[in-house]
């Protein structure tokens, strides 16, 4: 688990993930904590991630995270990474924050923490992480703590996105919120 000041980003097994499939009450009872209205917004990836899951328990910690408020407790979000790091040592990060939870800087810390757990990893040398080609909460999280611009990527499913870097040299990050 990755601990942040306000958040626990629990990594998910395949139990968790079964839970998250189930649907909302089945999660909120498995995590004993409160789940947002309308989440998940994309369940199909979540079937992916357990099937993933399954095929390789031991991809848990890079790959997909709930990011759990711990007062309350209440699930605010999710993200985590893409798979293990690249032989040249890179790994990507993503990232939401429930709409009713947005507007409170979880996004930062949660991107920020999903950071520092991979460059504790001595493997790792750069994370990166891909954005829609336009000035967004997205972009804003990634400029906060230290990662540059670096290119252009063109995406089958997703068209044009711009691709965000950050190298362990670029460490320790701005200011915590």
């Amino acid at each position: 688990m990755i601990e942040t000041a306000r958040m626990n980003l629990l990594p998910c097994d395949a139990e968790t993930l079964r839970a998250v499939v189930a649907g909302r009450e089945a999660l909120a009872a498995h995590l004993a904590a409160a789940v947002p209205e309308g989440w998940p917004v994309f369940p199909e990836a979540y079937a992916h991630a357990l099937d993933v899951v399954v095929a390789d328990p031991g991809i848990a910690s890079w790959w997909t995270h709930l990011f759990l408020e711990r007062e309350g407790p209440s699930l605010v979000g999710a993200g985590g990474y893409t798979g293990r790091p690249s032989p040249e040592g890179v790994v990507e990060i993503g990232y939401e924050i429930a709409p009713a939870f947005r507007g409170r800087a979880l996004a930062i810390e949660a991107a920020r923490g999903l950071v520092e757990h991979a460059f504790a990893d001595a493997a790792v040398t750069a994370v990166i992480a891909h954005t829609r080609p336009e000035t967004g909460a997205s972009t804003r999280v990634l400029e906060k703590i230290g990662f540059a611009r670096v290119e252009d990527v063109e995406d089958r499913e997703e068209g044009t996105l711009w691709r965000w870097r950050i190298t362990r040299g670029q460490t320790p990050f701005p200011r915590r919120p």
